[in-house]
């Protein structure tokens, strides 16, 4: 079940909740009406669940992600959960949305680097082999710049498994070192976070969820401290759960949110700033809501700007990559054409 799918189910399950049918048989006549058989299956495995004592949340446990299974584990502690998958169902097509301007920005920088990559490797592997064919059967000397080239081609299919089994294998330790060391991860968060661009991206992305969830649990009914103890028990990111768990620690003993976000940098000071004015005024659920609205537009200017800037670079890059090669190739049939 793909993401659209599970977001028409779970609309469909809270306009019947709404309209007072009870769970168990609101399942069951989704589960007859689905067309789509994992989409039938998923459902009447869940109904089964329930009838066997078991809750929805627990049900889904193997369907949904963490922040799923949040939202509905809030719901059936309040006993609104028509309301709490409302919020769900909202939030997911925020994320969707999200991930649609992320592949939005990235597909043609994506496709000039793997066209220019394959374009690359055609001239190591096809063209330059030729001249340098070509100026062996000239038997004359080569300028000290077309020689390197020739040289570097001669080694490139040596060099080009070297440069691809290393990349593989620091790719994989990467991988290895971020699924299963924390402190890995946290150094390896907190230089994405400093990157240039990319950094700001993830900031505002991470900023933007963190109020649109609390946001979300708050006006669920869920209180203060248990919404951030819930957020940092789903949240994917170290260094914001070691924010939250520093945060939760402050409000325990009694401080104020903005405080508790102040005693962690992580929470840049516009952030703080508002939410302090929030506190003030009792409309911290609406400020939240406005500030993941803006951390959102904040995140889709952001990602508009890194497109632009990157598209030109990848253009230029390719373009003199391609005419120092050229002119190192031809140069010396110049020569000889001015010996001629």
């Amino acid at each position: 079940m793909n993401n659209k799918q599970l977001i028409l189910l779970l609309k469909e399950l809270q306009w019947l909740l709404q309209s007072g049918v009870h769970l168990l048989a609101a399942l069951k006549l989704l589960a007859q009406q689905s067309a789509l058989k994992p989409s039938q299956a998923i459902i009447q495995n869940c109904a089964h669940a329930i009838g066997q004592g078991q809750s929805f949340s627990m049900s889904l446990q193997h369907v949904t992600d963490n922040v799923s299974a949040l939202f509905i584990r809030c719901g059936e502690a309040s006993g609104e959960l028509d309301k709490s998958l409302g919020h769900l169902c909202h939030y997911m097509q925020t994320l969707q949305l999200f991930y649609k301007a992320i592949k939005q920005a990235l597909f043609y920088p994506a496709l000039v680097f793997f066209s220019s990559s394959f374009l690359l490797v055609f001239m190591l592997l096809y063209i330059v082999p030729q001249f340098d064919a070509l100026y062996q059967q000239f038997q004359a000397p080569l300028p000290a710049s077309t020689q390197w080239l020739l040289d570097v081609t001669a080694a490139a299919p040596r060099w080009l498994a070297i440069t691809a089994i290393f990349l593989l294998s620091v790719t994989a330790l990467l991988v290895s070192l971020w699924r299963h060391s924390y402190n890995t991860r946290l150094q390896l968060e907190h230089l994405l976070l400093h990157t240039p661009m990319l950094g700001r991206v993830l900031r505002y992305y991470q900023h933007g969820k963190f109020c649109r969830l609390l946001h979300l649990l708050l006006a669920a009914g869920i209180p203060l401290t248990q919404a951030i103890q819930l957020l940092q028990e789903t949240n994917e990111s170290r260094l914001l759960q070691k924010a939250l768990q520093e945060a939760q620690h402050a409000i325990l003993q009694g401080q104020s949110l903005q405080y508790a976000l102040s005693r962690t940098s992580y929470f840049e000071t516009y952030l703080r700033d508002l939410v302090a004015l929030a506190e003030q005024s009792g409309k911290l659920d609406y400020i939240l809501e406005q500030l993941a609205n803006y951390y959102a537009e904040q995140l889709k200017t952001q990602l508009d700007t890194f497109k632009q800037m990157l598209q030109p670079i990848m253009i230029l890059f390719l373009g003199l990559l391609l005419g120092i090669w050229l002119l190192l190739l031809y140069y010396p049939l110049l020569q000889l054409g001015y010996a001629i």
